[in-house]
């Protein structure tokens, strides 16, 4: 049952300040200092994913001739890793014959989680990649369940110790300790085809509340994005982004009490992202980047 309460989660995640984030515009991917507004154009790239602690940069290369699907499903050997302070650029040997789609970092930034697939693309896993030691820790295979329509990385539980993914007939907590995948019980998501393959799901630092973003059809907001949380004990949902404004790709701050996505216009004749911020009940948006999407963050 959606609802339009105006109560918000108890803050419970770490207070501190958002330093930089990090986006796509175009091809080229930027870092942006929040405190001096410098933007800095840093490599071309897709998928770009700045870690919580500002280090390293993990994206995809691309090339002028890649079509629409090369940009969803990168050709095999395209994952790279930025250094932020030094601006290298460096390969994963162990992922060059192997497509490599979505990498999130875990929360203290000491690893990735990648979604990989053989290259007929038929056998999709999530690798666990340690940085410092540069080697994969673990892979956990999908095989033999049902993906309904593919396999979607989400993000990294508060806890570290596990990862969400969804497809489009339900999401999904893998455990990275013994491998164990186990289906969340929010089946009421799914019943009206309003998830896709670009939803984002994730959760607040508690587990109390669920943020993602589906798709929408009525009659004053046909085919609309927006961004909504689930309080998980009570099975209501709470849209976050208002009337009219088309959000997508949602991702928690800090404080829990607000998030960044990307926001969505037609402006001259075009479809166009910005960055923005807005407060869990819908206030005080704000745009921090604009011409941009793809957003990740970092404290330091």
């Amino acid at each position: 049952m959606e609802q339009n309460t105006q109560s918000t989660p108890t803050p419970g995640r770490n207070r501190s300040t958002v330093e930089s984030i990090c986006f796509l515009r175009g091809d080229w991917i930027y870092l942006k200092n929040l405190s001096d507004g410098t933007e800095t154009r840093l490599t071309k790239g897709a998928g770009p994913e700045l870690s919580p602690t500002g280090e390293h940069l993990v994206f995809h290369a691309v090339k002028d001739e890649d079509s629409i699907t090369d940009r969803l499903i990168p050709p095999p050997g395209r994952l790279r890793i930025l250094n932020v302070r030094t601006k290298a650029i460096s390969e994963f040997e162990q992922f060059r014959n192997v497509r490599v789609g979505a990498a999130t970092w875990s929360n203290d930034g000491s690893r990735l989680a990648i979604w990989t697939a053989s290259k007929d693309r038929k056998t999709p896993s999530i690798v666990i990649f340690n940085l410092s030691a540069r080697n994969v820790e673990k892979e956990i295979t999908t095989e033999g369940m049902p993906l309904d329509g593919g396999l979607f990385l989400d993000a990294w539980t508060p806890s570290d110790v596990s990862i969400l993914f969804h497809t489009l007939g339900g999401l999904y907590e893998v455990d990275i300790a013994d491998g164990t995948i186990q289906k969340l019980p929010v089946d009421d998501l799914f019943k009206s085809g309003q998830i896709t393959s670009a939803t984002r799901f994730s959760f607040s630092s508690d587990r109390r509340y669920l943020l993602f973003d589906k798709m929408i059809d009525s009659p004053d907001e046909p085919a609309m994005q927006v961004i909504s949380l689930l309080e998980l004990s009570t099975k209501t949902i709470r849209r976050v982004s208002p009337t009219g404004v088309r959000g997508r790709a949602p991702v928690w701050l800090p404080s829990d009490q607000e998030i960044l996505f990307s926001r969505v216009e037609w402006l001259n004749e075009k479809w166009t992202a910005s960055i923005c911020r807005i407060a869990l009940d819908g206030n005080g948006l704000t745009t921090l980047a604009r011409d941009a999407d793809s957003v990740s963050y970092s404290t330091r």
